[in-house]
């Protein structure tokens, strides 16, 4: 049943400037999910999950250690999706070869709008969206200029509201939470993921981060008066650290993970 006449009314203290002032001034990943959760709890979409990677393979997300993940689902809704790999076989709208941009869940596979029969996974994923009330929304596919980039945001209305509904509120404010999302987005990717946060010891991020300014091995031992023995030590560890087969390949992806250079608190 619609409730057409209870759409969330936006508190008119409260403009996109501010909202977006608030995502960008945030310090660290915490801060900036809080106000974003915040943000979307104003349009209606009190439940949200987003996905990020800066590693992704030709053909799907790469290594899940290498994902950033922000939800405020409960964790049994997560880790029912995530346990299986259903947010990648059977993700509400899939990527879609349109490209980047905003999607309806009314483009979501059913049953009866297919010309086809839905897949384990899809019906598994679907039992589940029925279960805990996962019915309308919208699903933000977001356009980086990285080949290997890739990040989706699934926003979920609040319990009540059915897909009519969130098309009107797109219909009314889509630009505005469009915009926001694609702001946090952008935060999101300045900041270490949590779970990369202490991958890096301080003294190997410290002769990666020469490393990554030009020194070479025997630069970094006199600058920080060591061997060079003890620095390929240090280069071999952070290697075997970030899954890395070569010191190039070590710095390229600490800095992808936002792991050079860190500003202390910014986690």
């Amino acid at each position: 049943m619609s409730i057409l006449g209870q759409i969330p009314v936006l508190p008119k203290d409260i403009g996109t400037f501010v909202r977006a002032e608030r995502i960008v001034a945030s310090r660290n990943m915490s801060e900036m999910w809080s106000h974003h959760i915040r943000n979307m709890q104003d349009f209606g979409f009190d439940r949200m999950i987003y996905a990020a990677t800066l590693l992704s393979v030709r053909v799907g997300w790469g290594d899940p250690g290498d994902r950033l993940v922000l939800t405020n689902y409960p964790p049994a809704v997560t880790d029912a999706f995530f346990a299986d790999n259903l947010h990648e076989t059977a993700a509400k709208v899939a990527q879609p070869t349109r490209g980047a941009g905003a999607y309806s869940w009314s483009e979501a596979y059913s049953a009866k709008d297919k010309d086809r029969e839905l897949t384990e996974d899809e019906k598994v994923h679907l039992d589940l969206c029925q279960k805990w009330d996962i019915t309308a929304g919208y699903t933000i596919w977001f356009n980086d200029a990285g080949q290997r980039r890739k990040a989706v945001l699934g926003l979920c209305a609040q319990k009540g509201l059915t897909q009519e509904d969130v098309d009107l509120i797109w219909q009314r404010d889509g630009r505005e939470i469009h915009s926001l999302c694609s702001v946090m987005h952008l935060k999101a990717a300045t900041f270490p993921a949590p779970a990369h946060r202490d991958l890096l010891t301080p003294r190997q991020r410290e002769v990666l981060n020469l490393i990554a300014d030009g020194h070479s091995v025997q630069s970094v031992a006199d600058t920080l008066h060591r061997s060079p023995a003890t620095i390929e030590k240090h280069l071999r560890l952070a290697r075997e650290a970030l899954n890395a087969e070569t010191t190039a390949n070590a710095v390229r992806k600490a800095s992808d993970l936002n792991q050079l250079f860190l500003v202390p608190g910014a986690g």
